[in-house]
């Protein structure tokens, strides 16, 4: 693995990427932050696949015109990959599975796509890098999907 540094501009906004929704994709707008040192040793290519399934999710999952935030924090001793949407809630009887092999979840799009592997996929290249995801999906916040990834190789958590 390689060093790599994150995107590091405080506020970037970027249109939605090809191959969402059409529903969603028309009026959805992605927002990234980033504070801190966001410079880790990390495989890239994979890193890019967790943060591409997570906005993907995100825009396919959440509410037509709500936007979907990107935060990185990099002050801490780990970086800290947050990825936020508005939008129907994941059911509380989905949590304690989402993150295994062909886990499908409900939400906006009403036409089913890809074979519930994203998450579990997703979860596997965080915890290659010896990190933990977490999700937290409440009415009042929104679905949350949070990163944990050590600045150097360690041993797999």
């Amino acid at each position: 693995m390689l060093p790599s540094r994150f995107p590091t501009s405080s506020s970037d906004e970027r249109g939605v990427t090809p191959g969402c929704p059409p529903e969603n994709s028309a009026r959805a707008r992605l927002t990234m932050d980033s504070v801190g040192d966001t410079s880790a040793v990390v495989d890239a290519a994979r890193v890019a696949q967790v943060l591409s399934n997570l906005v993907g999710n995100a825009l396919a999952h959440g509410s037509p015109g709500e936007d979907v935030r990107v935060t990185l924090d990099g002050s801490g001793p780990d970086l800290v990959l947050a990825v936020r949407n508005q939008g129907a809630t994941i059911p509380a009887t989905l949590l304690p599975v989402l993150f295994e092999a062909f886990q499908r979840g409900t939400g906006a799009s009403s036409h089913p796509r890809g074979l519930g592997l994203g998450l579990y996929i997703t979860r596997e290249i965080v915890r290659a890098h010896a990190g933990t995801i977490e999700v937290e999906s409440t009415d009042d916040h929104g679905t949350i999907f949070t990163v944990r990834l050590p600045r150097a190789p360690t041993a797999v958590r």
